[in-house]
């Protein structure tokens, strides 16, 4: 089962979706742990998520272990690079943090990194 799982997190609707669904998951292995990502798009495209809360709120259960990573770059290749060089289980990334012309314009990022990263990945809607 997903013992230690990646939660790629941006603070949209999308991105808190997808910490309930590891959350969910989380709680039904022993000794799981969830690890929260957050990228600041170092373009300035995107504000520093400087406050997971909401997140850690919804994961104080005891058997839910987890921590937070905060990173700075592209958040495709921060998350990609980052993901592929740790032991993790899963990444669940929500399906969109950007708005539609922003979408547009720069692509995908869950897309990006469930193409690119070498563990399985969950998108959350």
């Amino acid at each position: 089962m997903f013992k230690k799982i990646a939660l790629a997190y941006d603070g949209s609707l999308h991105s808190f979706r997808a910490a309930e669904k590891a959350a969910y998951l989380a709680s039904r292995v022993k000794d799981s742990y969830i690890e929260i990502i957050t990228v600041k798009d170092s373009k300035g495209t995107n504000e520093y998520i400087s406050s997971i809360a909401p997140v850690e709120e919804m994961l104080e259960n005891p058997q839910v272990n987890y921590g937070a990573t905060f990173l700075k770059g592209a958040p495709a290749e921060e998350l990609i690079a980052y993901i592929n060089k740790k032991d993790f289980d899963i990444i669940i990334i929500g399906s969109r943090g950007l708005d539609n012309m922003q979408q547009f314009m720069l692509g995908s990022v869950s897309y990006k990194v469930v193409k690119n990263v070498k563990i399985p990945a969950l998108i959350v809607k």
